[in-house]
Formats: structure tokens, sequence, C-alpha cells
């Protein structure tokens, strides 16, 4: 299993949102994410429409580049010499 990267973004908030939509297309609704399940109903279902791939490419296109170091939220990380958040996510199924 490798880390998929899903972009990297000026706001920590903004990056855990990622991590978030990313995880519940690969794993649903019933998986750990960073903020309620609620707060993403209508992702849920423009996300049935497309492929896991589609998808992710559509999280990288609203990224915004590079990264910054330590995030209190799940998938991030933060690096000093930068001034953006880089999401990944670990251990997507086999397909």
């Amino acid at each position: 299993m490798c880390p998929v990267y899903l972009g990297a973004y000026d706001e920590e908030e903004a990056a855990a949102r990622a991590y978030d939509l990313a995880a519940l297309k690969y794993w649903g609704p019933g998986t750990l994410i960073n903020f309620p399940v609620s707060d993403y109903t209508r992702d849920l279902d423009e996300m049935q429409n497309v492929s896991r791939e589609e998808y992710l490419a559509s999280l990288r296109r609203k990224s915004s580049g590079f990264s910054r170091g330590i995030s209190k939220y799940r998938g991030l990380s933060r690096y000093f010499f930068f001034v953006f958040f880089i999401c990944m996510i670990v251990g997507f199924p086999e397909d």
C-alpha cells in the first residue's frame, strides 16, 4: 500500500477536507474522518457518478501546490520550509 497524493493546500482545513473526501470515496461513510460525515452530503452524492481515479484527479485540481509541517488533522503533513499543507491518504484497497 503506497501513499496516494491528494494535492497541497494553502489552508490546513482544506487539506483535511480533501483527505476526508478521498477516504469517503474509498472506504465509505463508516470510515474515520476529520469532520462529521453530514458535512459531505452533497459530495457523497456527486462522487457516486465518477471513478476513484477521476475523483482523486478532481481533488488534486482543487489543490494549491506545495506544503508546510505538523497538523492536527488526519492525513496531513506540514513542512516548515514551505507554506502549504500536503495531503496524502495511505492504504487504499486493491482494485
